[in-house]
């Protein structure tokens, strides 16, 4: 009886521990297809690009200075629109300083408020000067003051964007700035023959005399004549016989041809007049044997 029962322990252990090895090796199949990647997954998983919480309103809020001073927290990160006369502020004395540096402010109802940007405009803005101005409403928490490590404090001032009255904005030497700039320290390229008064650009006009061209033609006379001139005599001498003094008759046919063309090249000047031809003289051929028969008057040829 005692050999049955340790037989029968000897087959529970064996088969307690076959158990134990499948147990492991399926918890080890569940692991391995829980770290193994997805075979249809071509390229690793890649975080999405999200968009910001901070959402600026673009229509300013109205807002008092005491509304500010009551729940300042309301107004994070708004754009606001206020209204206070102008103060410069004093800068820090010290060169490390932390924090937003903050140089001009606007005072109403008793309260402060301290504004960033446009520095350059405001230090030529006269002192109590009412401005309405438009930002956003921010805070600034870190270390605040001079030195290395100032203690840590908050700082609310407001991001100024646009100054909307008055425009034009007076300055200290008297002279007007258009306020609705959009950039303070942009600078505006003076071309010459323009002049900027009180900030707005004038464009002066030069008068530039144009030259005009005037083309005087040359007239060139190119005669091209030809004129011939023939004289053709033709002396025919008769001699008549009888009684008396016979005179030889000469029958002289000049015959002139003149042939004037004249082209001229040209578009002013009047047009070329040849010059007449005077007609060739025709010269008489008296034939031989003399002139008149010699012997004296009222004779005759033997």
């Amino acid at each position: 009886m005692s050999e049955f029962l340790r037989g029968k322990a000897s087959s529970l252990k064996v088969w307690g521990g076959i158990t134990l090895v499948m147990t492991l090796a399926f918890v080890m199949l569940l692991l391995s297809q829980c770290v193994r990647p997805a075979a249809s997954q071509l390229k690793p998983f890649r975080p999405t690009a999200t968009a910001g919480s901070l959402l600026i309103d673009s229509q300013p809020i109205l807002v008092t200075f005491d509304q500010l001073n009551e729940d300042p927290y309301n107004f994070l990160d708004k754009r606001i629109r206020v209204t206070g006369d102008f103060q410069l502020l004093t800068p820090p004395s010290c060169r490390l300083y932390n924090g937003p540096a903050l140089r001009w402010s606007l005072v109403a109802s008793d309260l402060q408020l301290d504004v960033k940007g446009y520095e350059p405009i405001a230090r030529l803005i006269p002192t109590g000067v009412s401005l309405t101005i438009e930002g956003t409403w921010r805070l600034y928490q870190g270390p605040l003051g001079c030195g290395k490590e100032p203690l840590a404090n908050n700082a609310w001032y407001l991001e100024i964007s646009q100054i909307v009255q008055p425009n034009p904005l007076p300055l200290t030497d008297g002279t007007l700035v258009n306020s609705t700039i959009a950039t303070p320290l942009a600078t505006t390229a003076i071309m010459p023959g323009q002049t900027i008064t009180g900030g707005d650009e004038t464009a002066v006009s030069t008068a530039t005399p144009t030259a005009t061209a005037t083309a005087t033609a040359t007239p060139t006379m190119t005669p091209t004549g030809l004129v011939t001139a023939s004289a053709t005599p033709s002396p025919t001498i008769t001699p008549t016989p009888g009684a008396g003094t016979t005179f030889p008759t000469s029958t002289i046919t000049p015959t002139p041809t003149s042939t004037p063309t004249a082209t001229p090249t040209g578009t002013a000047g009047p047009s070329p007049t040849p010059e007449p031809t005077e007609p060739v003289q025709p010269t008489a051929t008296i034939p031989s044997g003399g002139g008149y028969p010699p012997g004296g008057g009222g004779g005759s040829y033997p």
